[in-house]
């Protein structure tokens, strides 16, 4: 579930917003459920982490390294994922210096 960590707080003084707003946001979270929060690198995810303990979740954890780790894994499991593949634009760059050379050798003879 996807739920952007800025919707817990008021984005002009940064203070979390009232704990019966944010619950709205949760609301489809059952209390007593694993939530693993996470973000990019764990740092946001931090501060839900908090608003959910606030809320009364007693069984929650941040994934630290977050998506940086479990994205960079094509074998793991995710929604809406997109991939850049790297093998292959490596390979393609590759192939196009080669041929670039082969062009220039073509050119001096």
């Amino acid at each position: 579930m996807n739920i952007k960590v800025q919707k817990n707080y008021d984005e002009k003084d940064y203070k979390t917003l009232p704990l019966s707003e944010v619950e709205t946001l949760y609301k489809d979270i059952p209390v007593k459920e694993r939530v693993i929060a996470y973000c990019q690198t764990g740092t946001r995810a931090a501060y839900t982490y908090l608003v959910l303990r606030q809320l009364g979740y007693e069984n929650v954890a941040n994934y630290d390294d977050s998506w940086m780790a479990y994205g960079s894994n094509v074998n793991y499991p995710a929604e809406d994922e997109q991939w850049f593949n790297f093998i292959e634009v490596n390979q393609t760059a590759k192939e196009v210096k080669e041929f670039k050379k082969e062009l220039y050798e073509l050119r001096q003879k």
